[in-house]
């Protein structure tokens, strides 16, 4: 018999939270990850403990894909070698291509790349982490995952300037005029001139990154300090963040650095990066968007990041992302 049905935020017939996906030599830390969400409340489908003798394991294992809200892949070596385990995290990714619903759950337990579409979703890294760290990052990271949000409970510290470390937290009751939020803060080295945003074809609004404390800028700054912010915030296991970092960049940055953004996240082999800022402005971007990047990719001597863009827009854009002759024009 069924149990009553809940809303879990990814459907409205799943029948378990999780299902686990996983490879035969990653056994014990697929009950470990099953115990400790069990644990916690959800409900799990496991093969070795819910694939009893008389059960058709084929159809327990599409059942499981099926009628979970979301599938977790234990990500490993092994696992990325295992046909199975290849069919299952897919199948969880092609109901939910965007993302929206967080369907596939990525969690490493070792050191190993995420090859194609695994290299666009944000991944949960358990490996290196003691027993008491992990279960708490584990939980953690699933209740952001089930919420969509990663905002923290206590409020972010005030960004202290480096040039007066004994700066107020707080401004005076007798202050008239209230500090400069850091969006307005600029040097003039970071403020690119009227003929720098002409050239680059920078957007006129202005976007922000959530979860930083105050809003920050992410159009105006160079890449390599974005991309430098992005890997920061990954060091500090806030990969949400870094991907909204390098996801916003996508969207509102200047046309004329995503090839120079491209081409340093591939140098520092960080593809799965280079995969979401292409993918983001694909299936996110405007008509005129895509159309200056490929632009500027062509120009840049990129037609194949050129292409991947034209081709997995073109379902959502149609016939009005043509490309003007000149923009087909490549440097010698």
């Amino acid at each position: 018999m069924i149990r009553g049905v809940e809303d879990t935020g990814a459907g409205t017939d799943s029948r378990w939270d999780f299902f686990v996906s996983y490879t035969a030599v990653d056994l014990a830390w697929a009950e470990w990850v099953a115990w400790q969400l069990e644990d916690a409340g959800y409900r799990v489908l496991i093969q070795t403990w819910d694939f009893v003798p008389g059960s058709n394991w084929q159809r327990r294992m599409q059942e499981g894909v099926r009628l979970s809200a979301r599938t977790i892949a234990l990500l490993s070596q092994a696992y990325l070698a295992s046909v199975y385990g290849e069919q299952e995290w897919q199948a969880a990714q092609a109901s939910d291509p965007q993302g929206f619903e967080r369907k596939l759950l990525p969690i490493r337990i070792e050191e190993c790349p995420r090859p194609g579409l695994l290299g666009s979703v944000v991944s949960i890294d358990l490996f290196d982490l003691d027993h008491a760290r992990a279960k708490d990052y584990l939980l953690d990271r699933i209740r952001q995952a089930l919420e969509g949000r990663a905002k923290p409970n206590s409020p972010p510290d005030f960004p202290m300037s480096s040039s007066s470390p004994e700066h107020p937290a707080m401004s005076s009751p007798a202050r008239a005029e209230p500090p400069p939020s850091p969006t307005t803060q600029r040097t003039e080295s970071s403020r690119p001139t009227s003929s720098d945003t002409a050239k680059q074809g920078a957007p006129s609004r202005t976007r922000t990154v959530s979860g930083l404390g105050p809003a920050v800028n992410v159009t105006r700054r160079p890449p390599v300090e974005m991309l430098e912010r992005a890997a920061q915030a990954r060091d500090r296991g806030e990969a949400t963040l870094a991907w909204e970092i390098l996801r916003t960049y996508a969207l509102t940055g200047p046309a004329a650095e995503i090839p120079e953004v491209l081409d340093r996240l591939r140098r520092e082999q960080n593809i799965g990066d280079a995969w979401l800022v292409i993918r983001t402005i694909a299936t996110e971007g405007s008509v005129s968007r895509v159309r200056e990047i490929v632009g500027e990719l062509v120009r840049a001597n990129r037609r194949g990041d050129a292409d991947l863009i034209l081709f997995a827009s073109a379902d959502r854009l149609g016939d009005g992302l043509s490309v003007r002759p000149a923009e087909r024009e490549v440097k010698p």
